[in-house]
């Protein structure tokens, strides 16, 4: 099995989690992102930035989830990878203080110039814009 942080649409409540319950994830909780990171609205999907990638920086919280190996490839496919995100290994801290490494999605290329940071570093999967003001 594979633990996935996830952060966007693919969320619970967010428009493309129809595409995760598809691969057999199942659910495992709150989660945030240990070291400080950048989250990004690009319109209709937010970004997490690579790391070098300095703007404003903070805790990005997600969800966790856990999927066979074998779903890697269809949810690779489904973001991407390797063009327009790149799977990559993080630690995370679940619930109060459980830190463990999972994958996550990472934008393969520098963001847009224009491209807003979301403010709290918490994907909205409810809202069109996905950012919180």
């Amino acid at each position: 099995m594979a633990r996935l942080f996830l952060y966007g649409t693919l969320m619970r409540l967010g428009a493309n989690h129809a595409v995760l319950v598809g691969c057999g994830a199942r659910f495992v909780g709150e989660a945030r992102t240990a070291s400080p990171r950048t989250l990004v609205d690009l319109g209709p999907y937010p970004a997490l930035l690579a790391e070098d990638e300095a703007r404003d920086r903070g805790v990005v919280h997600g969800e966790m989830f856990e999927v066979d190996e074998a779903a890697l490839a269809e949810l690779d496919e489904f973001e991407g990878c390797p063009t327009l995100y790149r799977r990559e290994a993080i630690e995370v801290v679940i619930g109060k203080d459980t830190r463990e490494r999972a994958f996550t999605y990472v934008l393969a290329r520098r963001a847009p110039e224009d491209a807003r940071a979301i403010a709290g570093g918490r994907y909205d999967p409810t809202c069109r814009s996905g950012a919180r003001d």
